[in-house]
């Protein structure tokens, strides 16, 4: 029995890493719910579909019934970068009713691992987006104006507003 040459040469198997702009996001939820008292969190959703990443940044308000409200999508193709970031306070009304992924992952803080849920409806994303962004620092100051942007600050406060009207 002749022996199976390896044309492939030797190849390195990389340990699993994350890219720059979904740990920030993940920060970002964290110190969210650490800044509202656990009136608010934030939930980082994840989907892959066809080579493209997608994530989906929602604000969720525990005490309105897990209330959600997309904040932002940011959708990423085979390499970390470019990725395009979606503003939802550009976009609200009808038209940011068009924006939705067909597969979500919620991202967990504690693993690399991600379980899927199927979501039966499948939109396509219709909208330009609000942010080109090619490297780390355009992500970080580009998600800093949307986070401190008026139309976060108000839904924010109305949430805020909202939970602590409610009796326990």
């Amino acid at each position: 029995m002749s022996e199976v040459k390896n044309l492939w040469g030797n190849i390195n198997v990389p340990s699993a890493s994350v890219p720059g702009y979904v740990n920030l996001m993940q920060e970002q939820a964290d110190l969210l719910e650490s800044q509202t008292q656990g009136l608010l969190l934030g939930e980082l959703f994840q989907s892959n579909k066809y080579g493209v990443s997608s994530y989906r940044f929602d604000i969720v308000a525990p005490k309105l019934n897990d209330y959600r409200y997309t904040l932002f999508l940011v959708v990423a193709g085979f390499y970390s970068y470019p990725v395009f970031l979606y503003d939802r306070g550009q976009y609200d009304g009808p038209t940011w009713e068009n924006v939705e992924m067909p597969y979500d992952r919620q991202m967990k803080k504690d693993t690399k691992r991600v379980p899927l849920n199927v979501n039966p409806t499948q939109r396509k994303l219709l909208l330009p987006p609000t942010y080109y962004i090619e490297e780390d620092s355009q992500f970080e100051s580009s998600l800093a104006k949307i986070l401190q942007s008026n139309s976060t600050k108000e839904v924010i406060r109305i949430l805020l507003e909202k939970s602590q009207s409610v009796f326990t």
